[in-house]
């Protein structure tokens, strides 16, 4: 619940979704009417009108005891709108609650002279097991559950974009219809079973160090409208898969254990278990950290993505 003394808010963190799921829920707390949608203003600091931001901020609603004025990407924010508004904030109106948006903490140092009269709230991304459990934890909002082979995949498909994902977690809600849990093979029905299955021969084809077959494949698969990231996403999922395998058989555990552990179709297992026999632990591992970098690359807008998965795909031949 908001207390009295609360009226200026900054959201930092670069997902929207965190900063849509923030906003949501400040607005469910606060009190009266001022939680509804009609009482909400947005703005965006590259393109501020000073005097309108100003003029909501001080004008008294007539359908609500506030109005919530929003303002995204606030470091983008003109200087003298910057200094106005520390003014604002050291003496608020007692008609509106503001909302401020920031990417990262730096906006912090341009408000240190009003910063203990906002309230800041980091949303930072889930990662590794808690980013799982985020999945989980959406799916079992709306009633369903995850597998973690579902999880896994979803988790390599998808990187951290949460707003994307909660619209791949809807539509696999969607897709199970009134079955409670969402499996691995929902995933690869939705994603499209051609990249799954292709990604199968693009590891086939990096086990026999077949450059040419590896890029033929991707090359077909993004003509048909898939995209670098997912091609890697499923062959990262895919390799981590084949050392997970790796580790069991030299555990002493047999194929058929290995299949029904990781979940593995009966008619892939035969091309699997071959395919597999084609690493040793040390490339696999090489290769998923190559994958990583091809995919960290990709997020920045230096290079072609096709060039980069082209180049990644050669490198993880050569391996």
């Amino acid at each position: 619940m908001v207390t009295p003394q609360q009226s200026v808010f900054l959201f930092i963190g670069d997902d929207k979704y965190l900063k849509e799921e923030a906003l949501k829920d400040l607005r469910s707390s606060l009190p009266g009417k001022s939680q509804y949608q009609y009482d909400q203003i947005t703005f965006y600091g590259s393109e501020l009108d000073t005097e309108e931001v100003f003029s909501q901020l001080n004008t008294i609603p007539l359908l609500s005891d506030k109005r919530l004025i929003v303002i995204k990407d606030i470091e983008k924010a003109p200087d003298e709108f910057r200094a106005s508004l520390i003014d604002y904030i050291k003496k608020p109106s007692k008609s509106a609650y503001l909302v401020l948006e920031a990417k990262n903490d730096s906006v912090l140092k341009d408000y240190d002279e009003a910063v203990k009269q906002i309230s800041v709230r980091h949303l930072g991304m889930p990662a590794g097991s808690l980013f799982i459990s985020w999945m989980k934890n959406y799916v079992g909002s709306k009633g369903k559950t995850m597998d973690d082979g579902a999880a896994a995949i979803l988790k390599e498909l998808e990187g951290n974009d949460l707003s994307y994902l909660s619209q791949e977690l809807d539509k696999l809600i969607t897709f199970i219809g009134s079955r409670r849990e969402i499996r691995a093979d929902d995933v690869e029905s939705l994603v499209g079973k051609s990249l799954v299955i292709s990604v199968f021969d693009i590891a086939d084809a990096i086990g026999r160090r077949n450059i040419a077959g590896a890029i033929k494949i991707s090359s077909s698969l993004t003509a048909n409208g898939k995209k670098e990231y997912e091609i890697i996403g499923v062959l990262s999922w895919h390799l981590k898969r084949m050392l997970k395998a790796k580790t069991l058989k030299e555990k002493g555990e047999n194929d058929y254990t290995i299949a029904s552990i990781l979940r593995i179709g009966w008619k892939f297992q035969d091309e699997f278990f071959r395919q597999l026999a084609r690493f040793n632990l040390e490339k696999i591992r090489s290769n998923i950290e190559l994958l990583l970098r091809a995919d960290l690359d990709i997020k920045r807008p230096k290079f072609n993505p096709g060039t980069i998965l082209e180049l990644a795909l050669i490198r993880l031949c050569l391996l």
